[in-house]
């Protein structure tokens, strides 16, 4: 083995540098949601129109994430990951001078780009670089940063935005990613990762067992979608249309997300994936379906959006975890095609949203019951099989059923020798990668 590849092996990417990158993403995807009262009026469309930035966001997201993981996965992941962080950079910025709705589209559109290369670049890298017993608690660092964007990014932009206007709280995103940038050129080493030929990258596209994973993932994110969309809307009744009210309440769901990605992190190194899922599916049709009948009375939204953080950003860690025990050197494009599953499922919800709300009578009320009961389709698809056999040890390299040395076992997507899961550091060549 050369001495790339042992420094691959012992060399574990701090997650917490890498989650400031996705505290700009996870800020800059949420944030028209607690601005969209004063954007629409000030680009002169409807509230259902502007929801829909949200929906070219994710669905430019979705269609990207799995190309530019194939395209780009012989990259060097530092230039990557600046690369992506340039983008949301600069996306922001037009973002904030945008004179139309139309520019603003655009803009949305290029910063789309920039989180769907990031995400899954970021999250291949802590999964393959760290240790499989710690594995489940790194990703959740990872996703808290996403949590923290809840917590910190969207309040203050809707603060920042019911007090100085809406292009004030796009300049906030991009001065976050600007420290993301410098972040990541200063604390994070060249680092080249396994790769392999087109014909093993697009194999897992044929995998029914991934199919069911990623259904599930999409499935997952519709009903909060719809509602985090419109979240404005929905709460005004609690809120009375103030954007400090409505920036404390989302700061509450922000915690909860922030405690429920940990709390996911340890439980699913200790008992596995799939009660984790279900606990979290539990908690989260309470909290959604609860704000049809609660979202009239502060206190009541206050609670059930607590509830509603704390299993909703969860479910994401235990599926990076299902998905990288299952997918081995295959991670990036199959954690790419999770995030365009994520930012699919965003996409159906910002539309099943902005189509209950305008063509439903009282839809405000009828919009979190719809959310909520979209939920037994993930927990009808997350049933099924567990992921490896019980004893079967998780690490880069190792796929459902494959032993520790090497070889595929049942259900592994790419056969693959037992030292495929290292990666070179400081732009060395894993023995017999590809050039």
């Amino acid at each position: 083995m050369s001495n790339d590849s042992r420094a691959g092996t012992s060399r574990t990417v701090r997650p917490g540098l890498l989650a400031l990158g996705t505290f700009a993403a996870g800020t800059d995807a949420f944030l028209v949601s607690g601005v969209l009262p004063s954007l629409a009026h000030d680009l002169h469309v409807s509230a259902a129109a502007a929801g829909q930035t949200v929906t070219v966001f994710a669905l430019t997201y979705a269609l990207a994430a799995p190309l530019l993981a194939v395209t780009t996965q012989r990259l060097d992941r530092r230039t990557a990951l600046l690369i992506a962080l340039a983008l949301l950079t600069g996306a922001n910025a037009l973002s904030a001078l945008a004179p139309t709705f139309a520019v603003l589209l655009g803009a949305r559109f290029i910063a789309a780009l920039g989180a769907a290369q990031f995400t899954p670049h970021a999250t291949a890298v802590v999964a393959t670089t760290t240790p499989p017993d710690r594995r489940g608690r790194a990703l959740a660092v990872l996703v808290g940063g996403l949590s923290a964007g809840t917590v910190i990014g969207l309040p203050a932009g809707t603060l920042l935005g019911g007090q100085a206007g809406w292009r004030a709280a796009f300049w906030l995103v991009t001065a976050i990613t600007i420290v993301a940038l410098l972040g990541t050129a200063w604390g994070m080493p060249s680092l080249r990762l396994p790769s392999a030929g087109w014909r093993e990258r697009l194999r897992p596209l044929r995998d029914r067992e991934l199919a069911r994973l990623l259904a599930t993932t999409v499935t997952t994110m519709i009903g909060p979608y719809a509602v985090m969309t419109y979240i404005a809307v929905v709460l005004a009744p609690a809120t009375g249309g103030r954007a400090s009210i409505l920036s404390a309440l989302l700061v509450l769901n922000g915690l909860g997300a922030v405690a429920g990605s940990a709390l996911a992190g340890h439980l699913v190194d200790r008992a596995g994936p799939r009660p984790v899922l279900s606990a979290q599916f539990a908690a989260l049709f309470l909290g959604l379906g609860g704000l049809a009948a609660g979202r009239t009375s502060l206190p009541v939204s206050a609670v059930l959006l607590v509830v509603w953080g704390l299993a909703g950003f969860g479910t994401a860690v235990v599926q990076q975890h299902r998905l990288a025990l299952y997918a081995g050197p295959s991670a990036p494009l199959v954690l790419g095609l999770n995030g365009s599953a994520i930012y699919l499922g965003s996409t159906l919800g910002a539309a099943l949203g902005g189509v209950v709300l305008g063509r439903l009578a009282g839809g405000a009320d009828v919009l979190p019951v719809i959310a909520a009961f979209v939920l037994v389709i993930p927990l009808v698809l997350s049933v099924p099989r567990d992921m490896a056999p019980a004893g079967t040890p998780a690490g880069p390299g190792l796929l459902e059923g494959q032993d520790s040395a090497g070889g595929r076992g049942p259900g592994g997507i790419l056969p693959v020798p037992a030292s495929a899961g290292t990666a070179s550091v400081r732009g060395g060549r894993r023995p017999g990668s590809p050039r």
